[in-house]
């Protein structure tokens, strides 16, 4: 039986207790000396105890609302720049015909674009990057600890190494994302604008596909908020409750989502080993880091 925190009698503070009936001491020394007394006169140990699942963590929406805000509000501002001034570019340089050629002015146009985006964006992704990623990790420690203290644990939430690492990984992960909303637009805007003179479009119809490419991207940035999301709750969860010394899980499906992973729903209910994921559709994964899984790993306290 373990020593247990306790609560002394009449508001004496915290104390310690050999498992669940001993007395409550104000030294642990004393609770290990019942603990060991006991032994001397033949305890030989309680029935193992039945494991206890943890109440599942969700990803947390505010954050990730927060998240999504952040890199729209930038976004936004690279989208109505891009129109503004390919509109004034393309009004002065309008193709002809069909098959005329991006005027130089256009052409330092979308260079001066993409330099100026690029730029903003590197320089903001770091930032949000580690500042979401805490608040994803520091969630569910709060949500993990809460629990535990409420089922009588009482254990010290540190950062080792294997949480660092799993910190900095998704940091990392996201750097990489946001400096990749620009560049993947700039790209498509770029296309558009050569083909709207390769085949002759108005002013009209080049606004029209520079707002549908705007769409998507904006579309693109929602999903990165809320799959990322997703992955950082998992990963804090598992890095989290691993290093506490909870290496088991049992896989909990959403039961959400219009089209769920058949494997998923099956895997409902299966206990894996977090060090290693659980076998899915041939490779070893965790819950909620594959693209839309909304599924959970959740603790099992043994």
């Amino acid at each position: 039986m373990p020593i247990k925190s306790c609560t002394l009698p009449n508001g004496g503070g915290s104390g310690y207790q050999w498992g669940n009936h001993g007395k409550c001491y104000r030294s642990r020394a004393k609770a290990e000396a019942q603990a060991a007394a006991a032994h001397a006169n033949g305890f030989t140990g309680d029935a193992k105890p039945t494991p206890k699942l943890l109440k599942p963590i969700p990803p947390n929406a505010g954050i990730e609302a927060a998240y999504r805000k952040q890199i729209t509000v930038l976004l936004d501002e690279m989208t109505s720049s891009v129109e503004y001034w390919l509109k004034a570019g393309y009004r002065k340089n309008e193709p002809l015909m069909a098959q005329d050629s991006v005027s130089t002015d256009m052409q330092k146009i979308i260079q001066a674009l993409i330099k100026r985006s690029i730029k903003k964006f590197d320089a903001f992704a770091p930032e949000a990057a580690e500042m979401f990623a805490d608040k994803s990790f520091k969630h569910t420690d709060r949500t993990m600890m809460l629990q535990l203290k409420k089922m009588g644990w009482t254990v010290p939430f540190k950062v080792n190494k294997p949480m660092q690492d799993a910190l900095n990984a998704t940091i990392h992960e996201n750097v990489g994302l946001i400096r990749s909303i620009p560049q993947e637009y700039l790209t498509d805007i770029e296309g558009a604008v050569m083909r709207s003179y390769a085949v002759g479009h108005d002013l009209k119809t080049m606004t029209d596909e520079i707002q549908r490419i705007g769409g998507v991207t904006r579309r693109r940035a929602a999903f990165i908020a809320h799959d990322q999301t997703s992955k950082a709750n998992s990963v804090a969860t598992r890095a989290r409750s691993v290093a506490l010394g909870f290496t088991k899980a049992v896989w909990r499906h959403s039961k959400g989502g219009k089209e769920p992973r058949p494997s998923h729903v099956a895997a409902n209910g299966t206990v894996y080993e977090q060090a290693k994921g659980l076998l899915i559709d041939g490779e070893m994964i965790l819950p909620g880091t594959l693209p839309n899984c909304k599924c959970l790993g959740v603790i099992l306290v043994e």
